[in-house]
């Protein structure tokens, strides 16, 4: 009621102002006749205005804080991004697993954490090194193509210890066997033990992740910090599971050889076979 009073007010004040004033439309002076035929599009102008102005306020803090946000994820650009690590499935160099650091410590465009292929010199898993057609890292063994690679003459020295000259069933550094077969591996190792003095220090070869492993050296702290070297000829056995099974070799601290010690270093890595 107080806003029909206001407009009663400002009636008669016009009317009073002005002799003239001929109110054809009201029955007599101070009626809300009219005064409510004029307030109603004030009232639904009145209305609109808010409607407006409540929308405006809500949308703009969302927007404003939308266009804040610096981070490249896959929540604010709205992007698909399956493993949630907050990079984009489109630029993701591993999108099956989280890997927020994205790193690629060989830059195949692979993140570390999907790489198949991390052997020095066979670190690029969309290469085909064999000449089979197939990228490396959708190959069960490349090396078996028709233009099969070799690994390096020498290789090391890694923990102290170089495997030069290597033969695999009197051949190169890469063969083919069937499950359980037995084959002949034939190398000449250098060694100079200094990381610690006086350590008795074995050297050990053998198929990673696959024990036994066998020993090419065996010494105690006397032959420390000199440079020594042999050839070898071992025989191991493939394992029964196809695959590609690679030869590494690493040093021990003990008092004696243990075949079980893993061979974790992919920068000792010196042959392969392949099992099938």
């Amino acid at each position: 009621m107080r806003w029909l009073a206001l407009m009663l007010v400002a009636h008669v004040a016009c009317i009073l102002d002005n002799p003239d004033f001929d109110d054809a439309t009201s029955g007599a002076e101070g009626t809300t006749t009219n005064l409510s035929v004029t307030s109603t599009p004030t009232s639904s102008t009145t209305s609109s205005t808010t409607s407006t102005s409540t929308s405006t306020s809500t949308s703009t803090p969302e927007g404003s804080e939308s266009e804040s946000s610096g981070a490249i994820t896959g929540s604010s650009t709205g992007c698909e991004d399956g493993d949630e690590d907050g990079a984009c499935d489109m630029v993701d160099n591993c999108p099956s697993l989280a890997n927020p650091d994205q790193l690629d410590g060989d830059s195949d465009g692979r993140g570390d954490l999907c790489d198949v292929c991390n052997t020095p010199g066979f670190d690029d898993d969309y290469a085909d090194y064999d000449d089979d057609g197939l990228p490396c890292a959708d190959d069960p063994c490349p090396h078996d193509g028709p233009v099969p690679p070799s690994y390096p003459a020498v290789v090391g020295p890694s923990q102290e210890i170089t495997i030069s000259g290597v033969a695999l069933n009197d051949g190169g550094s890469f063969i083919t066997v069937a499950p359980g077969e037995a084959f002949t591996l034939k190398y000449s190792w250098a060694v100079n033990f200094c990381a610690c003095p006086g350590c008795v220090t074995q050297g050990m070869v053998g198929i990673s992740e696959h024990p036994p492993a066998q020993c090419f050296y065996n010494a105690g702290s006397q032959n420390n910090c000199k440079d020594l070297s042999g050839a070898e000829e071992q025989v191991f056995t493939a394992p029964a599971a196809p695959g590609l099974y690679r030869l590494r070799s690493r040093r021990t601290w003990d008092y004696e050889c243990k075949p079980q010690a893993p061979l974790e270093s992919v920068e000792s890595e010196f042959a392969a076979i392949c099992v099938k």
